[in-house]
């Protein structure tokens, strides 16, 4: 309500103001941009607590970055929150760019109660270095077009074998990210936070490119949800279900990254919470692109 009540100031103004003539192509306005804000497609994780944290859902047209130590259960909180999408809506795709290793497409398969119909609709692109993760990319670009979601695992360790062309490869990687996010695509990458300083990697270079940051400490049997961008900072405390996560309640005072601080119990890896990340790897998924 608040934003129709917006554009029809807007529109209101704007048509005292008067309209372009002639062959004057009409410029973009601010009421175009409000229109195209209030088009976008918000998804919901699952859970009201967190999609509190990001402001109504996943949204599409946004980059999304979730930070963590290794082992926090980044991968899985991202999972439980795909598996239901795809179950949600039956067009939508998902694709998933990480490092050649055996991704743990049995877990999402489990998440999606086994669902032969929501598999086909992912698909797992191995990349070794970033020029594979920017042909990747270019790829997915292409299949643009309804619902797709697109996850870049571990984007830290592509970018790691390269050293003199760093700088210009990610952006690069950046470039592709933003355009892959404003062709409408909803963008979710996770990046290594140092356990000495709590400092997410890839540095200022990447740092300003993610519309919103999630930072994940581990608990045992769940982890901590944090949105550093308000202040004071808002957290969520979920735990492990059957199927993804719930929540158990708003979070206090944060804590840092892997300590044993705001819960009164120590941290542990959430790897002992469930299956290992090295599951036997299914193939499967729509061959696109």
């Amino acid at each position: 309500p608040r934003m129709a009540a917006v554009l029809a100031t807007c529109e209101a103004s704007l048509a005292r103001v008067g309209d372009c003539s002639g062959n004057v192509p009409h410029p973009l306005t601010g009421v175009d941009l409000l229109h195209r804000f209030a088009q976008r497609k918000v998804f919901s994780t699952g859970e009201a607590a967190v999609d509190r944290l990001l402001s109504g859902g996943l949204k599409q047209g946004a980059i999304l970055e979730l930070c963590s130590v290794p082992g926090a259960g980044a991968t899985r909180c991202w999972m439980a929150w795909m598996a239901r999408l795809l179950k949600q809506d039956r067009l939508a795709h998902l694709y998933v760019l990480e490092s050649a290793r055996s991704f743990p497409l049995v877990q999402l398969a489990a998440m999606a109660d086994s669902s032969e119909q929501v598999m086909t609709r992912v698909r797992v692109v191995k990349c070794q270095d970033a020029l594979d993760l920017l042909h990747g990319l270019e790829q997915v670009e292409q299949c643009l077009g309804g619902v797709v979601f697109v996850v870049v695992e571990q984007l830290p360790s592509l970018l790691a074998g390269i050293r003199e062309s760093r700088r210009r490869i990610t952006g690069e990687v950046t470039g592709l990210l933003r355009r892959i996010a404003g062709g409408g695509g909803h963008v979710i990458t996770t990046n290594y936070v140092s356990s000495t300083d709590n400092k997410a990697g890839l540095g200022r270079i990447w740092a300003v490119t993610p519309h919103r940051q999630l930072w994940i400490t581990p608990r045992p049997g769940g982890l901590r949800l944090e949105s550093r961008d308000r202040q004071p900072v808002a957290g969520v405390e979920l735990r492990w279900a059957a199927q993804g996560l719930e929540a158990v309640g708003v979070a206090g005072a944060p804590a840092g990254l892997g300590s044993s601080q705001g819960a009164g119990q120590q941290s542990s890896p959430l790897r002992q919470a469930g299956p290992q990340h090295g599951s036997p790897m299914v193939q499967g998924g729509p061959q696109q692109g």
